[in-house]
């Protein structure tokens, strides 16, 4: 057995070193001599996260400014996303790879937006947070971007790019000075490139690297996030009063008019008979129920109440929490039996 593990493992190392050779070669990158990566394996970890989207609103308020984008790929966390953009958003244009000013954000732009992994997300509908870096699309053969830190070997995070940096990389922290390419090591950087090998990790020679001088993973801080709540509290659109009947299952759950509820906080309400299911939508928005099952949706994400939907008297009635789990607002049932809803 020993014999067979090595025969097979021999041409294996052969196989990879070769075609990176010819990889590097055919991209014509002058990387020099490859550098071997001495790093123990490591497991790869994903540190920023992308959000590609569409401008749909632009909210400028007296002590924030935040921007609505709707998603345009598949599998993103959410259809659409508020973020907001304090002084400490690095922004950019993808084809000047230049800084640019929040006001230069319209509506109708394509941008990439660029958040820590463990950013907070207020659960309401649409999400709301604070990114790292927003990078206008404005030029789509431009190359690309990599928001990461970057280890002392400069490579990345995910362990899916290395960096060779030579004399003709420019190098800025955020304010536009110069850095000096010692300093990059260890760091979270923004990375311009256009080419890279086809070896694992890819390596590229980068146009443009601008050094994060502040703290990753949402760059908010504890007053900051107090800061964002209070933005939070003034972006409420909406508050309504309503009548409402609503009783008690057999699970003391209190249960409640679900069409009511939707139309007051303005969903478009859609009943299928066949399906005995529920629609709701409004804008971006959308979610569905089906009467009989516990399968509730927010922001594509599967959500258990513990109580399925019921339908009593042609009415189809829902959990309470339902309005805060799925429809991401506040309720509360007032003593004259009247719900009162922000949202």
């Amino acid at each position: 057995m020993k014999i067979s593990k090595k025969l097979v493992i021999a041409p294996m190392i052969l196989c990879m070193a070769t075609s990176t050779a010819v990889y590097a070669e055919g991209n014509k990158i002058p990387i020099g001599q490859a550098v071997p990566i001495s790093a123990p394996i490591m497991e790869s970890v994903v540190d920023y996260i992308t959000y590609k989207g569409i401008i749909k609103e632009v909210n400028i308020g007296e002590n924030h400014f935040s921007i609505w984008v709707e998603g345009t790929e598949e599998g993103q966390i959410s259809e659409s996303i508020i973020f907001y953009v304090s002084d400490d958003v690095v922004l950019l244009d993808d084809s000047s790879r230049d800084f640019v000013s929040k006001n230069n954000l319209k509506e109708g732009m394509s941008i990439s937006v660029y958040y820590g992994k463990d950013t907070i997300m207020a659960l309401s509908m649409p999400p709301r947070m604070n990114p790292d870096v927003i990078v206008v699309n404005s030029n789509e053969d431009f190359g690309s971007v990599k928001v990461s830190k970057f280890d002392n070997e400069l490579l990345s995070a995910d362990r899916n790019l290395k960096l060779n940096v030579s004399d003709e990389t420019v190098i800025v922290d955020e304010k536009g000075n110069t850095v000096d390419s010692k300093d990059i090591y260890d760091k979270d950087l923004i990375v311009f490139y256009t080419i890279t090998t086809r070896s694992i990790p890819a390596q590229t020679p980068p146009e443009k690297i601008i050094v994060m001088d502040k703290e990753p993973m949402g760059r908010a801080g504890e007053v900051e996030t107090i800061e964002e709540e209070t933005a939070l509290e003034k972006i409420v659109l909406k508050e309504v009063t309503l009548n409402v009947n609503t009783y008690k299952n057999n699970k003391n759950v209190t249960m409640i008019p679900l069409a009511k509820v939707a139309k007051a906080l303005d969903y478009t309400v859609r009943w299928n008979g066949k399906e005995q299911s529920v629609e709701l939508s409004r804008g971006p928005q959308w979610t569905r129920v089906v009467i009989g099952q516990d399968n509730y949706s927010f922001a594509r994400m599967l959500i258990k109440l513990g109580t399925a939907p019921e339908i009593r008297e042609g009415t189809t009635y829902v959990p309470f929490e339902f309005i805060k789990e799925v429809l991401k607002a506040d309720a509360e049932i007032l003593d004259n039996g009247q719900m009162n809803i922000k949202y």
